[in-house]
């Protein structure tokens, strides 16, 4: 559009009539043009920084930058820039080293320079805060281990939450006593203050669901925006009926851990499900993962992966998860029982990052707790995209090491697996259901989950949101189904097949989660002799299985 008004203006003057009303012309055309694109923009990149043009550069902006240790250059041309009071550039989050040159060709045209300027962080949209109430049952069965894990995987929930949420921390047996009152997670000393006082709850007592019910619902009246109660429970109780009500009258949905295999799971289960939340049964060795996954409900976070495993010395586990275009951060949580594991990662371009050098990137943000071994990483900026995420055994013992790995990004509206028991016997009939966001799916029908057994069968089940399943209400965005297979002791894995009526994001979505069959004992014990029976056969047909999954995945490239 410059040359043509150069080219107009050379032959007709640039002060005449003719001049002047092409100069109007082309203005009112890129002021449209830049509008647009704007709008698409604010759509599609609302995760990232935004940078601020106040007027018009002639030229354009060349803007270097830094971003997972790779350096990039980005230029925006003067067309796409005019009068433009905000505009979303493509820059991740997290981003270091960050120039910006631009110069006035033209300076007869507007005969002005114009900087870039970094928005403050005021400015920036930031995501929807919520006002959390951490209930920790401390009677008398919450003696010894039990509450010596719930204090470690509570500082996993404590650390994972966005700066902009509040919490409040109360204990409860048969009388509720809050710990902490609620208070923005960024005031100085106030996450230092949760932890340390988490560390000091010790266990007595009997077991009352109702006083922490009825002292949430006090401490979150006045709450003026989203909010959430994490109740955590091992014991048995009469259902709170009163205080449910107020619960839902005041539209405070309610996430129950039921820890332990002596807990009232269908008690848990209904004050979850009538307050709109969600039941998670734990153990010692999935309650992180749970942390994890509530950390992330709380925050409108989409699960992509819930998997757990046993490693051996020297061995990478290694898994792949798709994202598309519109994902902003992915978020990984890493737990394990003892000795040290750490991660690797691989981007869509082949870059290999290790526990080595990430600590160092730009876009990566590392959170380790070495004595509660586990480790987080949240990736800003992510590339759309095939990610592969590695378990590394740094230093675990001969007969192997337990872990979970969890992973969600933020982004796209929230995706929920819903969570398994920590363990299922070999007569046990398996629910296998996630629950997705009203506007996500083109198909409703065509939500399906493929299931890979220890024997390295694979079994396709459809899910459907009919109420008739593992699913209790027709229509709710729950789709699940019953898994009824083989049930030889081991890790079951389960891919979710979901049909997205983003197109230009991605085909399809896909999430993948594992449960087990059998403890952990009787797997590792299992896992051995297998490999000591695994002949040449045996491991031909596992190459089959990769080319064809390699092949498969083709289509998301």
């Amino acid at each position: 559009m410059e040359r043509t008004f150069d080219n107009i203006a050379e032959n007709l003057g640039t002060t005449g009539t003719v001049a002047v009303l092409v100069k109007d012309v082309i203005k009112k055309v890129m002021e449209e043009v830049e509008k647009r694109r704007v709008e698409r923009l604010q759509e599609k990149y609302s995760g990232c920084q935004i940078y601020k043009i106040p007027f018009y550069v002639a030229e354009g902006i060349s803007l270097a930058y830094t971003h997972i240790g790779r350096s990039s250059t980005t230029y925006f041309e003067s067309s796409g820039m005019a009068k433009a009071g905000k505009v979303f550039i493509e820059i991740p989050q997290m981003t270091f080293g960050l120039t910006a040159s631009g110069a006035t060709r033209r300076a007869s045209l507007e005969g002005l320079v114009y900087d870039l300027g970094l928005i403050e962080d005021d400015d920036l949209p930031t995501p929807d805060p919520v006002s959390v109430v951490m209930a920790i049952d401390n009677s008398g069965s919450m003696k010894g281990e039990k509450i010596t894990d719930v204090q470690k995987a509570s500082e996993i929930f404590i650390s994972l939450l966005d700066k902009h949420d509040r919490v409040a921390l109360m204990s409860f047996n048969s009388s509720a006593k809050v710990l902490s009152p609620l208070a923005d997670i960024s005031k100085k000393g106030h996450k230092t203050n949760l932890v340390s006082t988490i560390q000091r709850i010790t266990a007595g007592g009997g077991t009352e669901f109702g006083p922490p019910f009825a002292e949430a619902a006090q401490i979150l009246s006045n709450a003026s925006r989203k909010k959430l109660i994490l109740f955590l429970s091992d014991g048995n109780a009469k259902f709170p009926e009163a205080q449910v009500v107020r619960l839902i009258e005041m539209g405070v949905p309610t996430c129950t851990i039921g820890f332990g295999s002596d807990c009232n799971k269908q008690i848990l289960t209904q004050i979850a499900s009538r307050t709109n939340g969600h039941f998670y049964p734990a153990d010692r060795i999935s309650l992180p993962q749970v942390f994890a996954q509530i950390s992330g409900r709380s925050q409108g976070l989409s699960d992509l992966l819930l998997k757990r495993g046993i490693i051996k010395q020297d061995d990478q586990i290694w898994e792949k998860i798709v994202l598309p275009s519109l994902v902003d951060t992915l978020t990984l949580v890493l737990n394990w029982q003892g000795s040290d594991l750490g991660f690797l990662l691989e981007t869509p371009d082949g870059t290999l990052i290790t526990s080595d050098n990430y600590n160092s990137m730009s876009g990566i943000e590392s959170i380790n707790f070495p004595e509660k071994h586990s480790r987080i990483l949240k990736i800003h900026g992510v590339e759309a995209g095939i990610w592969r995420i590695g378990v590394d055994a740094l230093d675990v013992p001969s007969e192997g090491e337990a872990y979970t790995l969890t992973a969600s990004c933020s982004g796209v509206e929230p995706i929920v697996i819903q969570p398994f028991a920590p363990e299922y016997s070999s007569t046990s009939k398996v629910p296998i259901a996630i629950t997705l966001p009203n506007n996500f799916l083109s198909n409703r029908n065509n939500v399906k989950a493929t299931i890979s057994t220890p024997r390295g069968y694979k079994e396709k089940l459809a899910l459907q949101d009919d109420g008739t399943n593992a699913d209790l209400i027709s229509g709710d965005g729950t789709f699940s189904g019953w898994y009824d297979g083989e049930k030889s002791i081991g890790f079951y894995d389960v891919e979710y097949e979901i049909e997205n009526s983003l197109k230009e994001a991605a085909p399809i979505w896909l999430a993948n989660a594992s449960f087990q069959v059998g403890a952990f004992l009787e797997i590792r014990i299992n896992k051995v002799a297998l490999d000591k029976t695994r002949g040449p056969f045996q491991r031909m047909l596992q190459m089959i299985r990769d080319w064809t999954e390699e092949a498969r995945e083709l289509k998301f490239e």
